[in-house]
């Protein structure tokens, strides 16, 4: 072999290497979009489902309230304030994703996962203050021993799905914040 054929041939093999690293940095590219778009398909899921919960809560309680005057203003006024500020946030959180999810800018992308992350947290903090507002409340009020159980037991499934809930966020926040900020590498 003389060497212009080399040459040639090599040539032609950095081509068809560059070539399929070329292919590979575009499948990879696919591979990481496609995994954030399923996290945040599941966030505004999880959110929507939520906001759906909340609504449906709020219909059961205003019947409840209707049909049972004895069941106390103060009651009604704090559950009230506490399912309306649930339904306030979890429109909040579905704006903020699907304002998250239009961004094209993949920083502004985390700076705005980051804040809809701190706002859940606070969430779960304002919620569980007027929770424990409401059993106390309640217990003053109805003070009974069967009171007592059914509050414990709707308390108990509450806090292990809100458990759930929220570790269920916090991964799909950070595979989103991970898929992002590879994504970002590949832009350079």
């Amino acid at each position: 072999m003389n060497l212009e054929e080399l040459q040639t041939l090599w040539k032609e093999l950095d081509e068809k290497i560059q070539h399929q690293e070329l292919l590979r940095q575009e499948e990879i590219k696919r591979i990481l979009t496609t995994r954030k778009e399923s996290a945040m398909e599941k966030l505004i899921r999880i959110e929507r489902t939520g906001l759906v919960f909340l609504i449906v809560c709020a219909v059961f309680f205003y019947i409840a309230w209707t049909q049972n005057p004895y069941f106390g203003m103060l009651n009604g006024v704090l559950v009230s304030l506490f399912l309306l500020t649930g339904i306030v946030f979890q429109f909040r959180f579905c704006w903020m994703l699907q304002d998250i999810e239009q961004e094209k800018n993949l920083e502004r992308q985390l700076i705005e996962i980051v804040r809809y992350k701190r706002n859940t947290n606070l969430s779960y903090l304002i919620g569980y203050a007027g929770v424990f507002a409401f059993i106390v409340l309640f217990m003053i009020q109805f003070g009974s021993l069967k009171a007592l159980m059914i509050l414990t037991g709707i308390t108990g499934v509450a806090l292990t799905v809100d458990f759930y809930l929220y570790h269920y966020i916090r991964d799909k926040v950070k595979n989103f914040i991970q898929a992002s900020k590879e994504l970002s590498q590949f832009n350079l």
